[in-house]
């Protein structure tokens, strides 16, 4: 059987109780693999490709 590749977005918001930019190490898959060492995420994205901030909302 072919892997099929599909994608889906989902939209919640959420008040933080620190500024952002501390926050994001948190929030993204390797940041969770830091606070949870049992978390095993599997990245899927081309090689070579790095993760970046977007446009600040502050």
């Amino acid at each position: 059987m072919q892997f099929l590749p599909e994608s889906m977005e989902l939209n919640e918001s959420f008040t933080p109780l620190v500024p952002p930019a501390a926050a994001f190490e948190f929030l993204s898959p390797l940041g969770e693999k830091r606070r949870v060492p049992e978390w095993n995420p599997q990245l899927l994205h081309l090689p070579g490709a790095a993760w970046e901030r977007g446009p600040s909302k502050e």
